[in-house]
C-alpha cells in the first residue's frame, strides 16, 4: 500500500490516514493515490453516523420498554384502566391488612425440615433477604419451629418461601401451622438451633 510504505521511509504524505482509508473504503483498492475527504464529505459522513447513533437509541429504547411492558404485566406496575380496581396483592391467611406493620408469625415446619443445608437455606432467606429477626429451632423427626418479626410484607415473602414445598434436590416441608401475633420487639438478630445444641447468629 502506498501510504503505509512512504511513512515506512519516513517521508511526509500529503493525506491523512483517514483519507487513506476513505479511499480504500470507496474504490477497494489501496494502490490509488489516496485524497483527503472534501468538505462536502465529511459533512455527509458526520449525518450517516448521526442517523445510525440514533436508529441504535430507538432500537435500545423499544427493546427497554418491550422488556418492562412483559416484566410488569399483570404486576404491580402493570396500567390499570379507568374504573378498575387493582386486586390487593395476595397475604397470609390471618395476617394484618397493613403490609408495613410490624408483625410476629410462628410457623411450625414438618416433613424433612432438619439438617445443616435447611437451617442455612432459611437462615439465609429471613435474615439476608427479608431482613427479619427471630430464631429457628429443630424439634426433631424433622419438624422445626420457626418465629419471625419484622413488615407484614417481609413476612408474607417468608411465608410464601417456607411453602416453596422443597428444600434443595430431595427434601420435602409442608407448613403444618402459622400464628400470627403483635411485634415485641425482642429480637436483635435471627438465630439458628440445631438439634446438637449449637447456636449460630
Amino acid at each position: 500500500a502506498a501510504w503505509p510504505l512512504q511513512v515506512a521511509a519516513g517521508k511526509e504524505h500529503p493525506a491523512s490516514r483517514a483519507g487513506w482509508v476513505g479511499c480504500l473504503a470507496r474504490t477497494g483498492s489501496p494502490r490509488q493515490e489516496p485524497r483527503p475527504f472534501s468538505n462536502g464529505e465529511h459533512i455527509r459522513l458526520h449525518s450517516q453516523r448521526k442517523q445510525r447513533a440514533m436508529m441504535a437509541l430507538r432500537r435500545v429504547a423499544l427493546a427497554g420498554a418491550l422488556v418492562l411492558a412483559l416484566a410488569t404485566q399483570g404486576g404491580a406496575f402493570a396500567p390499570v384502566a379507568r374504573g378498575v380496581q387493582r386486586a390487593a396483592p395476595l397475604r397470609c391467611e390471618g395476617a394484618p391488612k397493613d403490609p408495613k406493620a410490624e408483625v410476629r408469625a410462628k410457623i411450625q415446619l414438618t416433613g424433612d425440615a432438619s439438617g445443616g443445608y435447611f437451617r442455612a437455606c432459611f437462615r439465609n432467606e429471613a435474615k439476608f433477604n427479608r431482613f427479619l429477626k427471630g430464631y429457628l429451632t429443630e424439634q426433631g423427626e424433622g419438624n422445626s419451629e420457626i418465629v419471625v418479626e419484622g413488615r407484614q410484607r417481609s413476612v408474607d415473602a417468608f411465608l410464601r418461601f417456607c411453602k416453596k414445598d422443597a428444600i434443595g434436590l430431595s427434601q420435602r416441608i409442608e407448613v403444618a401451622s402459622v400464628e400470627f401475633e403483635d411485634a415485641t420487639g425482642e429480637f436483635s438478630d435471627f438465630d439458628v438451633n440445631s438439634l446438637e445444641g449449637v447456636k449460630s447468629a
